[in-house]
C-alpha cells in the first residue's frame, strides 16, 4: 500500500529550531547535509547534539538511521533519538516510536511504540496521529479502540492528509468509532481519490456502482 508510514523522517521535517547561540554551526550543518556531505552535517551537529541541543540530536539520529556519510547503526540511532526525544523533539518522538514498533536498535515493543506516538501526536506531529490511529484501530499496542481512531484519522484529514481522509472515510463506511455515514465516506474517498491514492479511487467506483452514498451511476 502506498500510504505506508512506516519510516523515519529526514531532514525535512527537521523544523529549524535552535538556539541562537548555536545557530551559525546548525546552519552549517544544514547546507551540508542540503548538498550531501553528511559527513560534514555530522561534524558541525555533533558538539550542538552533545551539549544537548534536541534537534541536532535528533538529526545525528537520523544520520545514524540511515547510514549517511558513513556506517549505519540502530543503536546509535536510538540512543540519540531517545535524547532528543525526552526533550520532547516530536519528529523524535515519532522515529523513537518507529524504531519500537519495529523492533530496530531495541527490543521490539509496541506499548512503549504507542507511547511515544501519543507523545509526538500530542505536540501536533502528523505522521505521528496517522500512526496511532492505526495502532488503536488494530489494538496494537494498546486497546482496540474505533473512537480513538476516529480522532486521530480525524485530526490528520484535517491537515488535509490523504492517509487521514482514506482511513476517516473507511471508519464512516463501517460505522466504527462514529455513526456510519456512505454521504462521508463519499465525500472523504473523493477527496482521496483525486490525490491519487488508488485504493480510494477503488473504493470510489465500487460505492458508485453499489450506489452507496450516491445514485448509482
Amino acid at each position: 500500500m502506498r500510504m505506508n508510514r512506516m519510516k523515519s523522517c529526514f531532514l525535512f521535517v527537521l523544523v529549524m529550531l535552535f538556539s541562537l547561540s548555536a545557530a551559525a554551526d546548525f546552519n552549517d550543518g544544514v547546507q551540508a547535509f542540503e548538498r550531501g556531505d553528511y559527513r560534514r552535517a555530522y561534524y558541525e551537529w555533533f558538539p550542538l547534539a552533545e551539549k544537548g541541543d534536541p534537534v541536532a540530536q535528533h538529526n545525528i539520529a537520523v544520520i545514524y538511521d540511515k547510514g549517511l556519510g558513513g556506517a549505519q547503526d540502530d543503536n546509535e540511532a536510538f540512543r540519540y533519538y531517545t535524547l532528543a526525544a525526552k526533550q520532547d523533539n516530536a519528529p523524535a518522538q515519532y522515529n523513537l516510536a518507529v524504531m519500537y514498533e519495529s523492533g530496530r536498535g531495541t527490543r521490539k515493543d509496541y506499548q512503549a511504540a504507542a507511547e511515544w506516538y501519543r507523545k509526538s501526536a500530542e505536540n501536533g506531529f502528523l505522521e505521528a496521529k496517522i500512526s496511532l490511529g492505526k495502532m488503536h484501530e488494530t489494538g496494537r499496542g494498546v486497546k482496540q479502540d474505533y473512537t480513538q481512531s476516529f480522532k486521530y484519522f480525524e485530526e490528520a484529514a484535517r491537515e488535509g492528509d490523504a492517509v487521514g481522509q482514506f482511513k476517516l472515510g473507511a471508519l464512516y463506511f463501517m460505522g466504527r468509532g462514529v455513526k456510519q455515514s456512505h454521504i462521508e465516506a463519499l465525500s472523504l474517498f473523493k477527496k482521496t481519490a483525486e490525490k491519487g491514492v488508488p485504493e480510494a479511487q477503488a473504493n470510489l467506483g465500487v460505492m458508485y456502482e453499489k450506489g452507496y452514498g450516491t445514485k448509482i451511476e
